[in-house]
Order: structure tokens, then C-alpha cells, then sequence
């Protein structure tokens, strides 16, 4: 059986819509003191366990082009990234079906677009 979500997310509001196959979202974890990263890294918790993630951005008048650029994973767990400065990204517990982080260009670091984005899960 296959399955599919969508959630769109606002850089101030959150997830501010989704499928009912996504559960909830939360921010990526700094992994030296396991504190929530304010904005540009989300984990997501799903009803099934996604093979795929794409994440597409949403047009703003404020964009530069092609920043940041946003890069996906599945079934996260531990250490999947690392931002600007070395620190560890990860999903906190329950939250580690899926992940989204923006990278901005040169070493400006992790973000998301003005406008969002819209992410889809496939399963």
C-alpha cells in the first residue's frame, strides 16, 4: 500500500496546513545542547514511515534567487546535518519521519524562503 502527505510551512506561522497523514511538525534540535533551532530546520512526524521527501519553495517578492535551497531527508535519527558553524542538527523523539532544512548561500548559514514552502511524503 502506498501513501502520500503534504504540510506547507510558514517561517513565522509553522505548519500551517497539512494532510491528516502528518501529525505534526517541530523545530530541528542544535545537537551540542539539544536546543530547538528557531527557524530553517523541521522535523516532522507522519502516520507511516516515507521512502521520499521533496520540499519545493513558495514564491515571494522578497526572494533571491536560488537561496536557500532546501534539501530533505527520511526516517532521520541522530546527526544528519551540520549548520555554519559545525553544530549537529537533529529531530527530536517522535518527530524523525522526516526533515527539512534550507541552506543559504555561502556562510549565511540555515533558513527558509520568505514565503515558505510545501513539502510532500511519499511512502
Amino acid at each position: 500500500m502506498s501513501h502520500a502527505a503534504f504540510a506547507r510551512v510558514d517561517p513565522f506561522a509553522g505548519l500551517v496546513a497539512h494532510s491528516p497523514e502528518v501529525l505534526g511538525m517541530a523545530h530541528c534540535l542544535d545537537s551540542p545542547d539539544q536546543s530547538p533551532r528557531p527557524f530553517g530546520a523541521y522535523c516532522f512526524k507522519l502516520n507511516f514511515t516515507p521512502t521520499s521527501v521533496m520540499a519545493n519553495a513558495i514564491a515571494h517578492p522578497d526572494h533571491i534567487e536560488f537561496t536557500p535551497i532546501l534539501y530533505t531527508a527520511a526516517n532521520v535519527t541522530g546527526k544528519f546535518t551540520k549548520d555554519n558553524f559545525g553544530h549537529g542538527v537533529e529531530c527530536p523523539a517522535g518527530f524523525q519521519h522526516a526533515a527539512v532544512v534550507g541552506r543559504k548561500a555561502g556562510d549565511e548559514g540555515i533558513g527558509v524562503p520568505s514565503g515558505g514552502f510545501f513539502v510532500m511524503f511519499f511512502g
